[in-house]
């Protein structure tokens, strides 16, 4: 499945959204789809992700961490990535 993920809040037309950044182990298929559905076995509704972005890595910063604030960048339009939603 996914190697390493990450959730954080982003703004949206209606509010506030959970979204979620994976990088998934070599050769897996993996989609937002059978990501919701497995975190929705374990998880109630209003915490399951609204918006899925696919990585090859997720991006660190100066400290090794998760920067979650390109992440934020990217779920909020800025740059090139491909957000998918999970219906």
């Amino acid at each position: 499945m996914a190697r390493v993920s990450t959730a954080i809040a982003s703004s949206g037309f209606e509010g506030a959204l959970l979204c979620c950044a994976y990088a998934p182990a070599p050769a897996a298929v993996v989609t937002p789809q059978s990501l919701r559905a497995g975190l929705a076995a374990v998880l109630p509704g209003y915490m399951l992700p609204q918006r899925w972005l696919r990585c090859e890595a997720l991006p660190k910063n100066d400290s090794g961490k998760i920067d979650r604030a390109a992440l934020r960048a990217a779920f909020e339009g800025g740059g090139e990535a491909r957000i998918e939603e999970a219906a």
